[in-house]
Order: structure tokens, then sequence, then C-alpha cells
């Protein structure tokens, strides 16, 4: 293709045309998903009616928590000798700068896209001008970038049946004008012409933009700004912007800036999925199965709220018995009266909330949480089982149906940090440092890694994610993986240790406990005293009638199978309360 050719160009718009065209049911059953997960309180285009329990919100943050726990680590390794020490560095010099770009928090928002459905996708690129990259992000100079795309300004090649066969891809974003007009990347003529755009409440086919779930009426900006697009294309190894059109919604016909790609392979744009589908580009989301089991429940809980708003308390009377009921009626609680016709006055109750309905709203709740992956256990929202063993269990299960989330998840972060740090390699003028150390000593120095140290081809290192990075790791599951290495590794091993001249740490390993137990107390029952220089370390006397131990031990086990349920427990004793309270609006018996 060429982009300076106008007949190109305007297949390029009719083509972009489409693709949006059919990419506005998605869009829609987005924007209806967010009004659900934000409920009736947030801002002016929220959810039109009570979303009193928000599973969808609760399944969204249980998933977010646990597939991007704290920040990831990438691995940067070699098969070349020589590159070793770079690779090294270069892998600890990333790893704090994906710290310092709270890289976790934008895959977060990637990940709830992906979430509710239509694909989670961001833009990694490099920074060559002080200009607005995406909705407002200033970046470095010549520093790579990642930054979140709403589903709103994304458009793909929707012919396509997989993302890698695309023919476009690119988004829609906004910069400063006087920044465009002043860009020297762009066309002279063409950027002169440029003019200031109020953002649009619609997109192109007329369905609503994200952002009316705050205001539903053009916003007033600080400083003038227009709207461009961006389009990657695959098989020519370009890059093309153009400005919007007049509606600032479609693409226009001028061309405002052609480059050769010059970039990791994958392009600049990777995409989050969840759940594909065959022959589309497009993946679903969790969300998108959840909805209407999240949207049965809330409309049963609203029934309910209803039918427990009329429900009365009253107190019929015979027409003799008129006394008796006034005094009822204004009497204290606890305080004695008399009655004359106790027989005569009977209290009702009218309305209340119908067990029917109670049931199947707990019946849609527990089917949501059972589609969702056991969404209960995965956020550890209460016990699961009647024991520690079984509730255990539970959850390790449940964690499986999380795998196959998580290993996506690990796919897409592999890609983004391999291209973020394809730029840092590849750059030809900055010199980075990082700090090194020395094992065994208190010793730290600071190390280069130049340019010249990067001449090797990017290809030569051994790019991955660790996984335990993406793990939630808690002081707890910290000690116990102390304690395991302690049990299983260090004490076992510790003659061949001291063999070697190695010994374990006594101090440091029981301040590193207490720390982790939350204990300070610890470290004042425990006395921390040095042993004179030069004075070995006495040795426990053998016991010489003491018995070894045998080598293998069997013990036996007994297993009761105990029903579970506890997780209905609450519900059952509900049930059986609002039973007794229930009563069917007559009365029992009459009066005489």
């Amino acid at each position: 293709m060429n982009p300076e050719n106008p007949e190109h160009l305007n297949r390029l718009q009719l083509a972009v045309d489409w693709s949006r065209r059919k990419m506005e049911p998605f869009r829609t059953a987005r924007l209806d998903l967010l009004r659900q997960y934000v409920g009736n309180r947030y801002g002016e285009g929220g959810s039109d009616k009570k979303v009193i329990v928000n599973l969808i919100a609760m399944a969204s943050l249980i998933y977010q928590r646990a597939l991007v726990p704290r920040n990831p680590a990438c691995m940067i390794s070699t098969r070349h000798a020589r590159l070793k020490p770079t690779a090294y560095d270069m892998e600890q010099w990333s790893n704090n700068r994906f710290e310092q770009m709270h890289f976790d928090d934008t895959l977060r928002r990637i990940v709830l896209e992906a979430l509710m459905g239509g694909g989670g996708f961001c833009k990694v690129g490099l920074a060559k001008s002080h200009t607005v990259q995406w909705e407002g992000h200033y970046h470095d100079v010549h520093e790579p970038f990642v930054d979140g795309i709403s589903l709103d300004d994304m458009v793909l090649d929707m012919a396509a049946k997989r993302l890698d066969q695309v023919a476009y891809i690119g988004n829609r974003y906004r910069m400063p004008l006087e920044a465009a007009r002043n860009d020297p990347g762009f066309d002279a003529k063409v950027r002169a012409e440029l003019q200031a755009e109020t953002r649009s409440q619609y997109n192109e086919a007329g369905d609503d933009r994200t952002h009316t779930l705050t205001a539903d009426d053009a916003p007033e900006e600080l400083e003038d700004m227009v709207e461009l697009w961006e389009f990657y294309l695959p098989r020519d190894q370009l890059v093309v912007t153009l400005p919007a059109d007049a509606k600032g919604n479609g693409i226009g016909s001028t061309l405002l800036r052609q480059a050769k790609w010059e970039g990791p392979e994958c392009g600049p744009y990777p995409m989050l999925g969840f759940i594909d589908v065959p022959d589309q580009v497009l993946p679903a989301g969790p969300m998108q199965h959840l909805v209407d089991l999240h949207e049965l429940a809330n409309n049963l809980f609203r029934k309910l709220e209803d039918q427990a708003r009329r429900q009365k308390d009253l107190l019929g009377y015979a027409g003799s018995a008129e006394d008796d009921a006034r005094r009822v009626k204004e009497a204290m609680d606890g305080e004695i009266i008399r009655m004359d016709n106790p027989e005569r006055t009977k209290q009702f109750t009218t309305g209340g909330i119908n067990q029917q309905n109670f049931m199947f709203f707990v019946q849609a709740k527990q089917l949501f949480e059972y589609m969702g992956g056991n969404i209960g256990a995965i956020g550890g929202l209460g016990a699961q089982a009647e024991t520690l063993g079984q509730d255990r269990l539970i959850e390790a299960n449940a964690s499986k149906q999380v795998q196959e989330m998580q290993h996506r998840v690990i796919n897409f972060t592999r890609q983004v940090m391999r291209s973020v740090v394809w730029y840092w390699w590849n750059d030809p003028v900055m010199v980075y440092e990082v700090e090194r150390s020395i094992p065994g000593t208190d010793i730290r120095f600071s190390s280069q890694i130049t340019p010249e140290m990067r001449e090797s081809s990017f290809v030569d290192l051994n790019f991955d994610i660790d996984p335990y990075s993406m793990q939630v790791q808690t002081p707890s599951s910290r000690l116990q993986s102390l304690m395991s290495l302690m049990q299983q590794l260090l004490m076992p091993a510790a003659g061949q240790m001291q063999q070697q001249g190695m010994q374990i740490a006594w101090e440091p390993l029981v301040r590193k406990i207490a720390h982790y137990m939350a204990m300070p107390d610890l470290e004042e029952i425990i006395q921390f005293q040095s042993a004179p220089m030069g004075e070995p370390q006495a040795e426990a006397p053998k016991r010489e009638d003491s018995m070894p131990k045998p080598a293998v031990t069997s013990r036996n086990y007994t297993r009761t199978n105990q029903s579970g349920g506890a997780p209905d427990q609450d519900q059952q004793m509900m049930q059986m309360l609002m039973a007794q309270g229930n009563g069917s609006g007559n009365g029992q018996g009459g009066m005489a």
C-alpha cells in the first residue's frame, strides 16, 4: 500500500469505517457492562437501576487481584558467555524501570478491559518528542511507553480471523492542537490546517463513548485539542497518521504522516483476550457470560426489597375490644397492660419477602459464583467448607479455574515487556546504570550498560517472565516458604554445609521470622550474643544410649467423610428464621 496514493488512502478509509461499524455491538455491550460495574451512584451515566448486589464488580476485582497481584518481573538470559553480565545488568535495570513506570497499574486496567469482552489493548512505542501520545499521558523523550487503549478508540481489521492476520490496526488519540501544529514529524501543510475539536459524546456509529459515564455533555478543556488516528500496517511495515474527519469520529482523507515501522516484530498493539471465538479476531470476556446472572440476581433482590417495604404488622380487634387495642397500641415494649378481651384482638402480618423469590435469588448468586470458577474461594470470601483441609482443597481446585487466565496474562505481559526492553536494548545513545553487589559482602558498586555493550542482536537474549512475580506473596506465605526451605533442605544438609565452611546465620533468621510473623517481641525473648572471636562453638554432646531414629516412618490416617456446605449454613438459617416469621397474611384462627 502507498498512503500517498489517494486511491489507496480512500480504500484504507473505507475499510476502517467498515470495521468500526462491525465493532459497534462490542462497544455497546462493553459500556452496558461498565454501567453495571460502577452501579447507579457513579456520575451521570451509571446504571439506571439500583445495583444492590454488585456481582460484576466483585468478580472483576477478584480476578484483577488474582491475575495481577503485583508488579511483574522479567528474566533476561543468554547462551553467549560474553553477554551474560550485560544480560544480568539489563534484567536488574529493566525491573527497576518497570516499577517506576507502575506497569502493574496499567496491566490491571488492560485486564479489566479484557474481562469485559472485546479484548484488552495497549500501545507500546517510543516517545520521540514531548507530545501527548494518548489520552493526556506525557512521555519523556527516547523513553518507551505502555498505554492502555479503550475499545472506544480502537480499530482493527474485522475481516481477519486472527490478530496476526490483520491488514491494519490502530487507535484514535487526542493531543494539544499547538503541539500537533509544531510537530516536525507531521506534514507541514496538513498540520497547519488542523482545527480544534471538542470531544464528541458519540462514536461514528452513534453509540455513546465511555466518558459519558461521568458527563453527558461536551467537556470544557483547558487547551484546544485535536483528534488523530494512527494505524499500523503489518504487511507493509508502515505507520500512518491521519486527522479525524470534520465530525471528530471517522478518519479524514489527508495524510499527516507516514513512516517505516522501526520496532519489535509483534508491532505496537498487543491484545489480551480470555475466551477465543473460532474464526473471529475479537475475543469474548468472562463478564459477558456472567452479566445475565448478575442482572437476574439484582432484579430478584430489588423485588425482594419492594416486598420487604410492603410488609406490615397490623393489630385487628372486634368491636367490643377497642379499648384493649388502644392500650396495646399505646403501651411501651415490656409494659404490663390490662386486657378485658384478649381473645378478641389479634396481630396480622401482610406482605413480606416471598420465600420462592428469595430461594431463586440465592440460586442465581450461587450459580454466578459457580460459572465464575468458584469466585468465593478465589477471593477468599469466607470459609467454603467445614474443615481447614477441605477449605484448602477447594481453594486449590478454584485456583485451577484461573490458571488458563493467568497463563494468558503472563504471555501478554511477556510480549509487552519484551517490546519495551527491545527499545531499551536498541537505543543507540542511552547509557543505563545499575547497582551490583559482591556476594557474601556488603560491597556495592555501579555498573554501566553502554550502547557498545548492546551491539549484539536482541534475538541473542532469552526473555521470560518470572511466573512467581505475578502471584500474591503475603508475609505468611513467605514464612511458610522459609520454614519449608529450613525443614526440607538446610537442616538435613547442615552437616554437609559445615564441611564446606557454611553455616546457618541464626540471628538474621530469627529476625526475619519475627518480621514475617509481625512479632517484634520475639527479638526481646531471644537474646543475641556474639561468640568470642577465635572460640569455636561447642557441639552438643552425643548420647551413646540414644537410639537412632528410623530413616522411614509410617503413619496411619483415618479419613472421615463429612458433608460440606459451609457457605449454605447462614443462608439456611436465614431461610428458617424467615419462614417462622413469614405469615400468610390472614393470621391463624379467627376472632370470636
